[in-house]
């Protein structure tokens, strides 16, 4: 389904429509944010984010997140010792994995947690190259496959990049992808620098004569027939990679595309997230960094024919309104026909990500404070529940003692407080964190609507809206609230379960009061 694009001149006013109502409790030195619930769904479904502050004199720590389906933080790490980021979860081996950057840049590497949330693991990669952290995968038979890069010096002096001349001694960084057994003996490497020339690089992102990464790997995926697809940012493309021989068997996008785009003229670029889909499609994270002005990023789905070499266009999802994620960012598929639209580098007015219903309903969307992103959010279904504690709640007359469960060594409330109980004199909603592998259970929330009888009124708050869809309001082109729409203006409506898009005003057409 394609939604209408609308234009960047909404900016202004859609950042009003999307003030913070920061409305979920938080851990210290985490960012605070908004979760706007539209649909309920399965308490088994979770979402994984990694906050991340852009800004240089923030005081949030760098946290591993899971939330559940209503935007409460079920588990987080408190990243305050290392750097981490990609938080994700392997299902058929009920594990998750995160990166570190670690103290060193040979510290660097993938961490594997089990369901419990213990390390089990960690590889890095060998034979002289150092660990991406964009992606890992872990295979059927529990291998791993992992990013990493290599530096070589090429003479790139015949070139130009970004309208100046390579230099005959560029270093190169070279994407390497790496596959090791159970036992972490290295069975399989491929390196760009031998299938792909730095003359596919695109200009726009930076050229370095001393650090060029002049492909960009951010993504890969083993393919139906055991083959690997991967995603190269700064060539625009996706290839398709041999594993046997190591040789590209297709190249889509960029430079050197192959495939004839029936009904996407641009295509892609600054892409992220490549995945093939259970349906047979591919689908990908556009950032549109080098589209047309107004860029708009998008998650989009394609059929590829690799027999008459075309790539056509079958969904694609814009936010109301259209906006730029000039960097991160992922496209998720579920098999019931849920998507997640993760938009990385994106701060508010816009959301974080996006979870949207077959016909593109939202069902919940999240915006941290101003400055913070998540490179990836991930929605699982997990198969197994945690161990979640309640908090027990005595008094009354204007106070209440709330206590997490005993046998912890470790607590943090939303208050700020790290005792066992913890003395409360106000309406709210509450919630505790207990040590659990290596981060922090979340308790269920409890919300104190009355004070002075304040354990007969504990119970969950929920921001749902499960009405029909009813237009909540009405804008014009420039932004500005319209009271009273005229008869066949085209105008922009917000409806009441979190989405827009552009109509033709009739008769039949209600503002909802």
């Amino acid at each position: 389904m394609t939604k209408f694009y609308l234009s960047s001149l909404f900016v202004l006013f859609f950042g009003s429509f999307s003030a913070q109502n920061f409305n979920r409790p938080i851990p210290n030195a985490y960012p605070p944010y908004e979760f706007r619930q539209f649909q309920t769904g399965s308490d088994s479904l979770f979402y994984l984010v990694t906050p991340t502050s852009m800004s240089p004199t923030s005081n949030y720590n760098r946290h591993l997140s899971l939330m559940d389906q209503n935007g409460y933080i079920s588990w987080y790490t408190d990243g305050k010792s290392t750097s981490v980021i990609n938080f994700q979860y392997h299902p058929l081996h009920q594990k998750f994995s995160y990166a570190t950057f670690g103290d060193t840049i040979t510290d660097a590497k993938f961490v594997i947690l089990d369901s419990n949330f213990n390390k089990i693991d960690s590889i890095q990669p060998t034979a002289g190259a150092f660990n991406d952290m964009h992606d890992i995968l872990i295979l059927d038979n529990g291998n791993y496959l992992i990013m990493g890069y290599k530096n070589s010096v090429m003479d790139l002096s015949a070139y130009t990049f970004n309208g100046s001349p390579g230099s005959a001694n560029t270093t190169l960084k070279d994407a390497i992808i790496q596959e090791f057994d159970t036992n972490h003996n290295l069975v399989f490497e491929w390196n760009s620098v031998d299938h792909i020339h730095p003359s596919d690089y695109i200009d726009g992102y930076s050229y370095n004569v001393n650090n060029f990464d002049y492909v960009h790997i951010n993504a890969f995926e083993i393919d139906d027939d055991g083959n690997i697809l991967v995603s190269m940012r700064h060539t625009d493309a996706i290839y398709k990679i041999n594993k046997t021989t190591g040789n590209l068997m297709w190249t889509l996008g960029g430079k050197s595309n192959q495939f004839t785009f029936i009904n996407d003229n641009n295509g892609f670029s600054g892409q992220h997230d490549i995945r093939r889909l259970s349906n047979g499609n591919i689908s990908l994270f556009d950032n549109a960094n080098n589209q047309p002005t107004p860029k708009r990023s998008r998650g989009k789905e394609y059929t590829l024919d690799t027999v008459s070499m075309t790539c056509t266009k079958v969904y694609q999802y814009t936010y109301t309104p259209s906006f730029y994620a000039r960097a991160m960012g992922n496209f998720q598929t579920n098999n019931n026909g849920d998507r997640l639209i993760g938009y990385g580098m994106v701060y508010r007015p816009y959301p974080n990500f996006v979870h949207v219903d077959d016909m593109d309903n939202i069902k919940a969307e999240l915006f941290f404070e101003d400055s913070v992103v998540s490179y990836r959010a991930k929605m699982n279904y997990l198969p197994f529940s945690l161990p979640t504690p309640t908090i027990d709640c005595a008094g009354g007359s204007g106070t209440a003692t709330l206590t997490a469960p005993f046998g912890h060594t470790e607590y943090m409330w939303s208050t700020g407080e790290t005792t066992q109980s913890i003395l409360v004199a106000d309406t709210g909603t509450y919630q505790a964190w207990v040590n659990y592998g290596i981060g922090m259970l979340g308790t269920e929330p409890i919300f104190i609507s009355d004070i002075q009888n304040p354990c007969n009124t504990v119970g969950v708050e929920s921001i749902t809206n499960t009405l029909p869809k009813k237009i909540v309001g009405v804008y014009d082109l420039l932004g500005r609230e319209i009271k009273k729409p005229k008869v066949s203006q085209i105008y922009v409506v917000r409806y009441n379960n979190g989405s827009g898009e552009l109509i033709q005003w009739n008769l039949t057409h209600r503002i909802n009061e």
